[in-house]
């Protein structure tokens, strides 16, 4: 994991060390940056966040809420209170009455660096065909999803109803 970032009018990048799966947490708060990272084998995610543009990292590690298999299928994102979320996409098969088949997702949340604790489970999220949403976007407190939102930090969600 490399991590890039722009301070001071120049560019700078740390090397957090190998990484199977790894990104940016999304939604720091102003003036924080974090990366998170997971080893193959691991039962263990590591988050590095840093307050002063850079000059020193924090490292904390939390229980993975499973093992991702690949650099997209897991998102991570800071919420208004300071926790941290999670969205794992393609976590398992979702067949409707109608027969047809959708990839569900898992949301999973951690407070005060505990252990992750999966608050959704569905195929509601995905954005409808043809259009990409920001995994995690926070508008006025309120977290969004993709097709779904929390008013409450992330511990409850709702589904976005479809008009069309």
């Amino acid at each position: 994991l490399v991590g890039w970032w722009d301070a001071g009018g120049s560019r700078h990048a740390k090397d957090f060390g190998p990484a199977d799966a790894s990104g940016a947490v999304g939604n720091a708060p102003a003036g924080v940056m974090s990366y998170w990272a997971w080893s193959k084998g691991s039962a263990t995610l590591t988050v590095y966040t840093s307050s002063d543009q850079g000059a020193s990292w924090q490292k904390s590690t939390l229980p993975a809420p499973y093992r991702p298999i690949r650099y997209y299928d897991f998102k991570l994102s800071w919420t208004p209170d300071g926790a941290l979320l999670g969205r794992q996409e393609d976590a398992f098969e979702v067949t409707d009455s109608s027969g047809s088949t959708d990839l569900g997702i898992r949301l999973w949340r951690s407070a005060s660096g505990g252990a992750f604790t999966k608050v959704y489970e569905g195929s509601a999220g995905s954005p409808a065909p043809g259009y990409t949403y920001p995994t995690l976007t926070v508008v006025d407190g309120r977290i969004w999803s993709k097709g779904l939102w929390s008013d409450d930090d992330g511990v409850t969600w709702h589904a976005v109803p479809r008009w069309r």
